[in-house]
């Protein structure tokens, strides 16, 4: 199967990606897609990753007092100065 590509901007920049990588218009097309396709997967990957870490968070906030939470770690941690003591 192939394709047709019509659009003149979609084409150029292909021929310039292929002529940049020494690779012929197919590869260019293949590895652009490849990295594009691999950086949505990432991406969404990132995105799980993060929200599993939030709830972790929330389900570990529910275990602290109220004094717990609002301990002020800065001024235990840090001088005057804000460096660390």
């Amino acid at each position: 199967m192939g394709l047709n590509i019509k659009n003149p901007k979609a084409e150029d920049k292909i021929r310039k990606l292929a002529a940049e990588m020494g690779v012929s218009l197919t590869e260019a097309v293949d590895r652009a897609v490849g990295e594009k396709l691999w950086s949505l997967t990432r991406e969404e990957q990132v995105h799980r990753d993060v929200d599993a870490l939030l709830e972790i968070a929330r389900e570990s906030s529910k275990r602290f007092s109220d004094a717990e939470k609002n301990f002020d770690w800065d001024s235990h941690v840090y001088d005057e100065n804000g460096l660390p003591k």
